[in-house]
């Protein structure tokens, strides 16, 4: 009986955080401004802007005017506001390498000299999309949101795989699977690993062709249509290089 051969999968360094949540038009409307005519987006003159508001929000403690984020809530971290989606995954089209680590569990983290390198096939992409000036919208049926995204990449998980597992990795998200066969370049079982995701799209006027990807990652990753789980948390070790929000009204 041939014994069964264990793989590490692991995504590239980098992938986001993506909240998206209901907020109140008059928030909307402070921020965005009457028909969008602020000079910048999302900023107000001796204020800052929108990313400062949601990510240092100390700072505006004593700007009693700036309306709730929620109507008759206490303003809340951007983090969560994610009654609609809450994800957090590496980028989607990043190289993933698979290795070769000992069928018995003892070394998961095992570094193959070997390696295989891919670009998982996507299927099952989820989109998401929305209008990016919904100031004067007479539409009540899309909710206005909060579209906030951040800029992640893996710099210092040697020294906690080290204290933890004796290993080092750069990855942002790992996997484990297992297989009857051992995996190769040319061999088919490579074909039957893909990842879902999920895709913001900003103004899609035309269709989803007329639209712009704010960003995609990656869900969940598969092989022969079954999910692989997750080695460790996603983002575990990585620092936080930028930030990005939007306002807009979903398309439902």
């Amino acid at each position: 009986m041939a014994k069964k051969r264990r793989y590490r999968i692991d995504s590239g360094p980098s992938g986001s955080e993506i909240t998206i949540g209901n907020i109140s038009p008059s928030f909307l409307k402070y921020w965005a401004g009457e028909n969008n005519q602020n000079p910048a987006p999302y900023q107000l003159a001796g204020r800052g802007d929108l990313v400062d508001f949601l990510f240092f929000s100390e700072e505006f403690n004593n700007h009693h005017d700036i309306p709730s984020i929620r109507k008759n809530e206490q303003n809340t971290k951007w983090y969560e506001i994610d009654d609609i989606e809450h994800i957090y995954g590496c980028f989607l089209g990043d190289f993933f390498t698979i290795h070769e680590v000992p069928p018995n569990g003892n070394n998961d983290y095992y570094q193959d000299p070997d390696c295989i390198k891919i670009i998982p096939e996507l299927k099952n992409q989820r989109i998401i999309n929305y209008n990016s000036n919904p100031v004067g919208s007479t539409s009540s049926l899309h909710p206005f949101v909060l579209i906030c995204h951040t800029m992640d990449k893996v710099k210092d998980f040697d020294h906690l795989l080290h204290e933890k597992h004796g290993a080092s990795s750069t990855a942002f998200s790992s996997w484990i699977m297992q297989t009857d066969n051992p995996l190769d370049t040319k061999s088919i079982a490579i074909s039957k690993i893909h990842v879902s995701g999920i895709r913001t799209l900003k103004d899609p006027a035309k269709g989803l062709k007329g639209g712009r990807t704010a960003l995609e990652v990656v869900e969940k990753i598969w092989y022969k249509n079954k999910k692989i789980n997750n080695l460790h948390l996603n983002g575990w070790g990585s620092n936080r290089f930028g930030a990005g929000v939007a306002l807009g009204q979903l398309n439902k």
